[in-house]
């Protein structure tokens, strides 16, 4: 009766070595190799995020931008917050936190930019003049608040965006601008 290979027996060896320690070997490749793979298919998934959230970020600088210097008597600007709009709705779609986070907060500060606008272009219909008769100084002044405000947010992008802005000044952002709980509305 032959019971297990002892240590102690060459055949031992021989199937340890010309067995064993190969197909280890080709097993360990396999892991390893499937694990950098799927490292790999996660690192380029990150970045294809991360460049998706850069470029319409880059997008909402620019219709910001136009917020920036706008004379709502001379330029059309509907359009503008329409595309504004658009793109912070697309950006709180885009799949990592921070970036939902950061179009919560873009929501409320779109809301802000709009009641801006919106008192501003009130007011500079209001004058008893025809609209191209408002002088400039007038016109710069009105919209001062709205162009502060754009130029707020642009910033507040590109410093999020180098890192300088941290999730907490977003968030005590939010909470500044929401509205109370409890407003009396159920």
């Amino acid at each position: 009766m032959t019971g297990p290979a002892s240590t102690d027996d060459p055949a031992f060896w021989d199937l340890v070595s010309d067995a064993l320690i190969p197909a280890s070997a080709i097993v360990v490749s396999v892991l390893i190799a499937v694990l950098l793979f799927m490292a790999e298919r996660r690192s380029s998934e990150a970045a294809r995020q991360l460049e998706r959230q850069d470029k319409l970020l880059e997008e909402i600088i620019a219709s910001l931008a136009f917020f920036v210097s706008v004379n709502p008597i001379s330029e059309s600007w509907r359009s503008e917050w329409r595309r504004l709009r658009a793109q912070i709705t697309i950006l709180q779609t885009l799949p990592m936190k921070r970036t939902r986070l950061l179009g919560d907060w873009m929501v409320l500060e779109g809301q802000l930019g709009m009641q801006l606008t919106t008192t501003a272009i009130v007011t500079l219909n209001q004058y008893p003049s025809a609209p191209e008769d408002i002088p400039p100084d007038v016109i710069i002044s009105t919209m001062q608040p709205s162009h502060d405000w754009a130029a707020y947010c642009i910033n507040s992008i590109a410093s999020w965006m180098r890192g300088d802005v941290k999730d907490e000044a977003i968030r005590d952002r939010i909470t500044e601008l929401s509205p109370p709980v409890g407003d009396g509305l159920t």
